[in-house]
């Protein structure tokens, strides 16, 4: 990643922060540890730095980092062709909705030339059977041959 892209980054991380609970804390924090009087001046970066790392306000910044992170879009490479970009997940959701219908509708159609209704309410003995018959009934072939895909 070149410097340019990383520094927009930065800045578009620091925007998202702007006015957090999460800043104020990383500035009360930064602020506690630079007027201790043990750090001197030409050490205020990794005293600050080593401070955020004792009280754990680095772990809640690198989360706040991954999850902005994971919440933008990826950039397409500026070289790649359009046919490599990756197509968008509700096109996917949408074409797979239009299939399951189309293969609802065609299962439909198969079940009505056949004669094979698909759902129907048994009755009370026919209940009883199934349910005494339970365990054979994956062992017997019901003669389905002449349902041809």
């Amino acid at each position: 990643m070149d410097t340019e892209r990383l520094s927009l980054l930065i800045a578009d991380i620091f925007k998202e922060l702007k006015g957090s609970a999460l800043e104020l804390e990383l500035i009360k924090q930064a602020q506690t540890v630079s007027s201790n009087p043990l750090i001197r001046s030409i050490e205020l970066k990794r005293g600050i730095i080593e401070g955020l790392k004792s009280s754990g306000h680095e772990r809640q910044l690198r989360n706040a980092v991954y999850k902005y992170l994971q919440t933008q879009q990826k950039p397409v490479h500026p070289n790649a062709d359009s046919e490599h970009a990756k197509e968008p997940l509700a096109y996917i959701r949408k074409a797979q909705s239009n299939w399951d219908k189309r293969i609802v509708k065609s299962l439909n159609s198969m079940c009505t030339e056949l004669g094979v209704p698909l759902a129907r309410k048994r009755g009370e003995k026919e209940q009883k059977d199934i349910f005494h018959k339970w365990t054979e009934m994956g062992a017997s072939d019901p003669g389905i041959g002449y349902i041809i895909p």
